[in-house]
């Protein structure tokens, strides 16, 4: 069974995508991979009046830092195509399982980010160990769909745990201990804010 190397290497499911280059570079003094994919041009829905196209407006290369690969850091250069729909004239990217819209980094580095969360780990520590900025870590936490539980369990746990600057000097974590779950987690530290989520709850 042939396997998809771009699958194989980077994680991407995509059976369209495929590794054209592959070099290493030296990118702020460190030894990196720096990996180009393309996808294949097929026809696409365009998001406006779901007609199928396959009129390309333009390229443009994206570069997207990537999880570390065999321990290097890893920079992908993504060939993207723009499209144009010749029904209602919309221009738009082709849609992709690398990035997010917009993102800067890929899909599964911000995984990787996510999964580091769950660790008893600093952001800081989180952003050295995937090469990237702890406003990056915020950025991926502050995008999680979080919807605090209603209501105060039986038993319950109280702790304090040191923050980024950003956020304040120390954070304030509530925890059901039966459940072995994290009830929610506070960002700064202050009684008013502890009250007050008492209160909401």
């Amino acid at each position: 069974m042939q396997i998809n190397n771009t699958t194989f290497f980077l994680g991407i499911k995509d059976d369209l995508m495929e590794i054209i280059g592959k070099r290493n570079l030296t990118i702020n003094g460190v030894k990196s991979h720096v990996i180009e994919i393309p996808r294949k041009q097929v026809k696409v829905k365009c998001p406006e009046c779901e007609n199928h196209t396959s009129n390309v407006h333009d390229y443009r290369k994206q570069n997207i830092k990537h999880t570390k690969l065999f321990g290097y850091n890893t920079y992908i250069v993504y060939h993207k195509r723009r499209y144009n729909c010749p029904r209602c004239n919309k221009s738009f990217y082709e849609p992709n399982n690398v990035t997010a819209k917009h993102g800067k980094i890929s899909l599964n580095l911000k995984l990787s980010i996510l999964d580091y969360l769950k660790k008893k780990m600093s952001i800081k520590d989180i952003a050295e160990c995937l090469n990237i900025s702890s406003s990056t870590v915020i950025r991926a936490l502050k995008s999680i769909d979080y919807k605090p539980a209603s209501g105060l369990p039986e038993v319950m746990c109280i702790d304090e745990f040191k923050s980024t600057k950003s956020l304040g000097n120390y954070s304030f974590i509530i925890a059901n201990p039966m459940k072995s779950k994290i009830v929610d987690i506070l960002p700064v530290l202050v009684k008013n804010n502890v009250i007050r989520w008492k209160l909401l709850s």
